[in-house]
């Protein structure tokens, strides 16, 4: 057991470097990207740490604030729920769909440069967001502010291991990584404070000041670097085709509750986003320099990986974004009391990262992924047993427990996927990975988000006391969030006799879309915990003898 202890010491350092070193590139050796760049010495590089850490963490919690602010945000500029998760998703999208092109050209022209762009990108789009009156301008906004963070959250990374050696390293990762999951995890209770106090907009002109103070510090205290040796040619048509087809797939997936699937402009974006998707993968396979390198999808570890983060991140941000719907919507919380009931996941996810750590020190990935996965699957599935009037109790153990799950396999996941791959391929194993994790934040609030509001048009039609509605009003309803003033005037077109019992199956119909929708996000834990047991080899692993 010392030995196995000893091997997994071995590699933990150089694989966190290799791996953050070449988060932003399409695969070249870590020794190579940090070619060409001038060092920061003494007092200097750790405020240049500050500096990453603060950019990271402005881009974590911009991708987390939306869900408590959604209902305000309805109240005053009016927009249907799909309109909404638009803004939700478009973010995540964005950043997905072009992190690591960004990372390709922080290491062509200067990671620095980089990182300053995308700092004045998102400080004007958050403006842009801020000032924002109508639903299509606020995704206009998000979709420029996730073109900044692509720019900004690869350059964080591959700066680091530039700046810092040894065990200053692995302090200096550490501190990255404790401040963006701390920015993700406390974003609904700042924004909700924000958006309850100072109005929606104050959760996107908080942006500006901090964008502001961290391009200062950036460019006082963080020297450039660069790949000298790095290629200049990009992938165009794969980024083209990749970002295409998402967005059909987001499309197709965003309007099939409301306009119906079989809806011709959904059956449209349904078929594109196949098209699409495929043909990003036959570009792939035939271009010289692949934006994803498919080689990478040979070791099964990593395909077990990748999988699990996907279904990591849609699980995350589809609860953060349906249960905050629950609680403002159904309960009638204010957005900063639903922001802090939403807490105890933080709590436990922060608690069991290191006993994942730990975990996989001693029994390799494999036992610490698939128990956290399940793990997992459970407390979204416990979760989902929603009515009007859950005991608060039971809806906080349900996520703790999820928090507990995700606390297990967080480490394991990212070092089964990026610090076992060969030097060689860490770059775009890191690239793909981060790729994953947004791509699956904007398909969680998507996809639960469509299975919700297709469960709670199902019970809302077969109701008794809401056949009073004409189906006008019922669809009228299922657009509106449940409290808010839309809703609320639909209400009083009705009879004074049954306003009550209309408001009260509504409702019920909401709570039992969003329980409905975290139950079948359980069965995907299932999957990914399926996936895990067959692809992943137990014990040690690696790099030289990975699955």
């Amino acid at each position: 057991m010392s030995d196995r202890r000893e091997a997994a010491g071995d590699r933990a350092a150089p694989a966190a470097t290799s791996a953050a070193s070449a988060t932003a590139s399409t695969g070249a050796p870590p020794g190579q990207a940090a070619a060409g760049h001038a060092t920061v010495a003494g007092k200097k590089r750790w405020w240049s740490l500050v500096a990453l850490c603060l950019s990271a963490a402005i881009v974590w919690f911009a991708a987390a604030n939306i869900p408590v602010a959604t209902t305000a945000i309805s109240d005053d500029i009016g927009g249907s729920v799909t309109a909404l998760q638009w803004a939700n998703t478009i973010f995540t999208l964005t950043c997905g769909a072009l992190v690591i092109a960004a990372g390709r050209l922080g290491d062509v022209f200067g990671r620095r440069r980089v990182l300053g762009i995308g700092l004045v990108i998102f400080a004007v789009a958050s403006v842009l967001a801020a000032l924002a009156r109508t639903p299509e301008l606020l995704i206009a906004g998000r979709a420029l502010m996730g073109a900044g963070a692509a720019a900004i959250l690869p350059a964080t990374l591959a700066i680091i291991p530039i700046e810092f050696r040894g065990k200053d390293q692995v302090t200096a990762f550490s501190a990255w990584m404790a401040v963006t999951a701390v920015g993700q995890a406390a974003a609904p209770a700042i924004s909700g404070g924000l958006t309850e106090f100072l109005g929606w907009p104050a959760i996107f002109w908080v942006n500006v000041p901090l964008c502001v103070l961290a391009f200062v510090l950036v460019n006082r205290t963080t020297a450039e670097s660069r790949d000298e040796g790095a290629s200049h040619r990009l992938d165009y048509v794969g980024l083209v085709t990749v970002a295409a087809g998402l967005v059909a797939l987001l499309y197709a997936l965003n309007e099939g509750p409301a306009r119906g699937w079989s809806a011709v402009p959904v059956l449209v974006a349904a078929v594109a986003a196949v098209v699409l998707l495929a043909s990003f993968v036959l570009v792939e396979r035939r271009v010289r320099e692949p934006l994803l390198d498919l080689t990478l999808f040979k070791r099964r570890s990593f395909d077990a990986a990748l999988l699990d983060n996907l279904v990591y991140n849609i699980t995350l941000a589809g609860t953060m974004y349906v249960l905050a719907l629950y609680l403002e919507n159904v309960r009638g919380y204010d957005a900063f009391t639903a922001g802090l009931l939403l807490l105890p996941s933080t709590v436990s996810m922060l608690v069991f990262i290191p006993i994942g750590a730990r975990l996989e020190l001693r029994r390799g990935p494999r036992f610490p992924l698939a128990t956290g996965t399940i793990i997992m699957g459970v407390g979204t599935f416990l979760t989902g047993f929603l009515t009007p009037s859950t005991p608060y109790w039971w809806f906080a153990a349900g996520i703790f427990i999820q928090g507990v799950g995700i606390g297990l396999f967080s480490t394991p996941l990212s070092d089964t996927a990026v610090g076992l791959a060969p030097p060689a391929e860490s770059g775009a194993a890191s690239g793909a990975f981060k790729m994953c994790s947004m791509v699956g934040g904007a398909l969680g609030v998507a996809v639960l988000g469509g299975i919700y509001r297709g469960l709670e048009l199902a019970q809302l039609r077969g109701d008794a006391a809401a056949a009073q509605l004409t189906s006008a009003q019922q669809e009228q309803v299922n657009e509106a969030f449940a409290s808010t003033e839309k809703a609320q005037e639909i209400y009083k077109t009705l009879p004074d006799n049954v306003q009550r019992q209309v408001e009260d199956a509504v409702m019920a119909a909401l709570a039992h879309g969003i329980g409905g929708s975290l139950m079948i996000a359980a069965v995907f834990s299932v999957l990914a915990f399926i996936a895990v047991l067959v692809l992943v080899p137990k014990g040690i692993l690696h790099p030289d003898r990975q699955g």
